[in-house]
């Protein structure tokens, strides 16, 4: 975190004149599953409209060209209109979804530039029942034409299912939100088929997202989507 600090610092004095406002490491490397050998390193800018989304590419490449021994050192956009209007416009946006990502944000690590807090955005904060159904919204199409998913999007999609278990914990026990980790949902689960799509999902984690074992508990996992809409 330090080493990848240090050229964050760099790259946001270079673009700091251009809009970015502030940078943050994010993601797995702030938690226990965190291997230095497989993980992704995620960082993100919140940036003002005057940066234009190409910028994030070329940020990615400088970054890769420092530390090349790193699998993957990810760069991303977020707009600072995303966090005031919920609108989307950077990929991130779209992906994450901006209230989800408010959520989120403090967990993230802040490195430099202003360390935001989520009031310094007109967003709301969404409560956990809000963002369960948010969740459910972004997954449910594919999850329910479960057999249209592609080996490369198993681990998307068994990420998702159980941030909404941590969701759902953290709502069912009055906690107060805390970063997403694959540890944080063993064996918490509300029932026993909750507690069996963790056991599985982690299963099939622990076999590096085995694409035929996941189609194994296809209609499982299809049948706990149908049966966790919100109302």
């Amino acid at each position: 975190i330090e080493l990848i600090s240090k050229d964050l610092t760099e790259l946001y004095d270079e673009y700091s004149s251009q809009g970015m406002l502030a940078v943050y490491i994010w993601g797995s490397i702030l938690t226990p599953d965190f291997n230095p050998e497989l993980s992704d390193i995620d960082t993100i800018a919140i940036v003002d409209d005057r940066i234009n989304f190409q910028s994030e590419g070329q940020i990615q490449k400088q970054l890769a060209f420092k530390h090349p021994e790193i699998k993957k050192l990810g760069f991303r956009l977020l707009y600072k209109s995303e966090f005031d209007t919920g609108t989307t416009r950077g990929a991130l946006g779209i992906v994450g979804n901006p209230a989800l990502l408010l959520l989120d944000l403090p967990t993230w690590h802040w490195v430099c530039g202003t360390n935001f807090t989520q009031k310094d955005f007109v967003l709301p904060v969404p409560t956990y029942t809000e963002a369960i159904k948010l969740r459910y919204e972004n997954t449910k199409e594919r999850w329910l034409e479960i057999d249209l998913i592609k080996p490369e999007e198993v681990q998307y999609f068994l990420k998702q299912i159980l941030r909404i278990v941590h969701l759902r914990q953290l709502q069912r026990e009055g906690l107060p939100y805390t970063l997403f980790s694959y540890s944080s949902v063993k064996e918490k689960g509300e029932n026993q088929s909750e507690e069996n799509i963790v056991d599985i999902s982690l299963k099939i984690k622990e076999m590096k997202w085995n694409f035929e074992e996941f189609r194994k508990y296809r209609e499982l996992f299809r049948k706990y989507i149908s049966d966790l809409k919100p109302n």
